[in-house]
């Protein structure tokens, strides 16, 4: 073989000299997400639940304003069972934050050994899987929306329908279903399944899967049409993907695009939430190669403050070089402050086979992209929040160069409502733009309906060409109401004004959860 196998990782780990030492009084916030909905409870994890108590109240964190939207009705050591209060709309992966009562006693509530589990194993026990094991848990949500454009002198109109849902335990088996798809319809009628998956609990650290899946492991794969497996150890778990890539054209079942994936990990905590893992993936085009690469992903937190992401890939197909280094580090500096950074350094995708008829080119035009993020949030009160971010694109020889600025303040209660401000400057080689929008949201009827007017002005300045600034303002007006539970209509219109030329925009959409 003309192939030449080098495997480079690459990883980037933060630390931190110096933590401010908190009494048992003045403990900081702890987030979480969520980490399962069905329709009687919502299910959350966190990185400990000590100094928790059951009918405490949790906040779901939105574009840096937290909302009172769940209460605690039973805990084991990371996770909690939970109700939802206010008619607010909780996702599946949605952040959320706990605030430690103020002189809260030290001593730690008891929970029943059933809720716990056995604390001299070492291995917390995630009460979701406990309260659902072998029952079956249904959960989804189906959504149909229309939406109406004209103006400019073309109309048209697009509908689209989404379905998502998550069966657990079919039947009281180790059985469970995922799914999410979307059905369009505008010039043609189009369907993508982005997920469809049955996974089988072999036992409680084997799992094996057959259908379309991303697998969390392997997020440069991509979509896999095939069988996923993994084993799980105390310490270290293994993972393989066989299968075949979507069609890029049509998203459907393209078995010419044969690939599979091997890889092996650590733990680096009980808790099974920072892992490292290294593997190798293969990727053929009607049994030639595509793509050949070996890659690394990271992901850790270091102390309470600091969780880092890494990821790497060397191609190794016709020649080895490191072809993407991703790494992000997000840094709580105190509880009003937070602070995060991102490096991103990135080649072309090469696709020998898929690309043949534009290899030459493609090779020839390779040019290292490299980009910076910065971002930080800061809690100037328990109702104000702000933040700023600046971001850079450069471009080794010299195009596509892109920057960005801006900024949010935030008033999460302000006349009975919430009230979001924010503004952005961008700049490429052609054009610069700003940008400038508000947004006032306030609910009604016991918080069955919001209203959420807005407003957003733009501003278009090119570069060596003789064309005046152009202006251009939206104006618009989005309602939702939960007409019971599980079950919301929300209705969307907005207008726009371009050198005096309108723009109308409807949107209606139906949402059922269950």
């Amino acid at each position: 073989m003309r192939n030449s196998v080098i495997f480079t990782v690459a990883i980037f780990m933060g630390t931190l000299n110096s933590l401010e030492v908190l009494s048992q009084n003045d403990l900081p916030p702890i987030s979480g997400e969520v980490s399962f909905v069905t329709s009687q409870n919502v299910y959350l994890r966190f990185p400990s639940t000590e100094n928790m108590f059951t009918g405490d109240t949790v906040y779901i964190a939105r574009d840096g304003i937290e909302t009172p939207c769940i209460i605690i009705l039973e805990k084991s050591s990371v996770s909690c069972v939970a109700e939802v209060i206010g008619g607010c709309d909780i996702e599946k992966g949605a952040s959320v934050i706990y605030h430690y009562r103020i002189n809260q006693d030290s001593k730690v509530e008891e929970v029943d050994n059933k809720t716990t589990g056995d604390k001299t194993s070492g291995e917390p026990l995630d009460i979701a899987e406990e309260l659902n094991k072998r029952s079956q848990e249904v959960s989804g949500r189906f959504s149909l929306s229309n939406n109406t454009t004209f103006g400019y002198g073309e109309s048209y109109s697009k509908r689209v329908a989404r379905l998502a849902l998550d069966v657990k335990n079919i039947a009281g088996s180790k059985l469970s279903f995922q799914s999410y798809s979307n059905y369009r319809n505008l010039n043609n009628n189009r369907l993508n399944i982005h997920e469809a998956i049955l996974t089988y609990e072999l036992d409680s650290s084997t799992t094996i899967s057959l259908g379309r899946d991303i697998n969390n492991r392997m997020y440069s794969l991509g979509a896999t049409d095939g069988l996923h497996a993994e084993k799980r150890f105390k310490r270290s778990f293994v993972g393989i993907v066989v299968g075949s890539r979507p069609d890029p054209y049509t998203y459907s079942v393209n078995t010419n695009l044969f690939q599979y994936g091997v890889n092996v990990g650590v733990f680096h905590n009980d808790a099974h939430s920072s892992s490292t893992s290294i593997g190798f993936i293969d990727q053929t085009n009607r049994g030639l190669t595509d793509r050949r690469y070996a890659f690394l992903q990271h992901n850790s937190r270091v102390g309470k403050d600091l969780t880092i992401y890494s990821s790497a890939e060397v191609d190794l197909y016709n020649s080895a070089h490191l072809r993407l280094l991703y790494t992000s580090a997000n840094y709580r500096v105190n509880d009003k402050l937070r602070l995060s950074a991102s490096l991103n350094l990135r080649k072309n995708l090469i696709l020998y086979e898929s690309f043949n008829q534009d290899l030459v080119e493609l090779m020839a035009n390779d040019p290292l992209k490299s980009s910076i993020r910065f971002r930080a949030n800061y809690r100037i009160s328990n109702r104000v929040y702000s933040g700023a971010s600046f971001s850079i694109r450069r471009q080794e020889d010299g195009n596509n160069n892109f920057s960005n600025f801006g900024g949010y303040l935030n008033f999460s209660e302000l006349l009975g409502g919430r009230l979001s401000n924010s503004f952005s400057v961008n700049k490429n080689d052609y054009f610069q733009y700003y940008s400038i929008s508000s947004r006032y949201s306030r609910q009604f009827f016991n918080s069955k309906l919001e209203v959420s007017p807005n407003a957003r002005f733009l501003l278009y300045s090119y570069h060596n060409f003789d064309i005046n600034p152009i202006k251009q303002l939206y104006i618009g007006i989005d309602s939702d109401y939960y007409v019971k539970e599980g079950l919301s209509v929300s209705a969307l219109y907005d207008f726009s004004a371009r050198s005096g030329a309108p723009f109308h925009r409807f949107t209606v959409r139906i949402l059922q959860r269950f």
